[in-house]
């Protein structure tokens, strides 16, 4: 499980090149549909927010987390170690990022989201069990698997701001 330090690290390193990006960069689409790179940021912060939403609402009353829960997040985790293009579940439209975001707005919501989590962290009592964020296609997870989902989440979009920067490599 990662810790707080360790996915703020990670965060920084997602972000850090693109901090580097004009504006016009950083709302580079390759194609009409695909996502800019604030897009992509505005995804996984919303992402973390609804996450964080569902830990606190079902922590007082955990769900438990059965075997072929724990089968699909390890899928899910492979599936985000690799560079495949993975399509937002219908189920889960409302964390797909607005169009055109504001990449200051969107930042000042992830971090708000990050004290939010600090906060939910350090009021989580010991050896919690059970599942407390139901991910919409691979099911329960404990608080653990929850982290170890926003770790491989980013990794996973971390590819794809990968393409991103090599598309755009010629705005200035």
């Amino acid at each position: 499980m990662p810790t707080l330090g360790e996915l703020e690290e990670q965060k920084k390193l997602l972000l850090a090149p693109l901090l580097e990006w004009t504006p016009a960069r950083r709302s580079f689409r390759e194609e009409p549909e695909a996502w800019s790179a604030t897009e992509v940021v505005c995804h996984l912060a919303k992402t973390e927010a609804t996450a964080l939403r569902a830990a606190r609402q079902n922590i007082a009353q955990p769900h438990e987390v059965e075997k072929q829960d724990r089968v699909n997040v390890r899928f899910l985790h492979r599936l985000f170690s690799t560079d495949r293009r993975v399509k937002v579940p219908e189920i889960a439209s409302h964390v797909l990022p607005e169009n055109n975001p504001d990449w200051d707005q969107v930042l000042t919501e992830w971090q708000r989201t990050r004290k939010e989590l600090e906060t939910f962290l350090s009021t989580t009592p010991e050896g919690l069990q059970g599942g407390i964020f139901r991910h919409p296609s691979a099911g329960w997870m404990d608080l653990s698997s929850m982290l170890d989902f926003f770790a491989v989440h980013m990794q996973h979009h971390c590819f794809q701001l990968e393409r991103i920067a090599a598309a755009s490599s010629h705005i200035l």
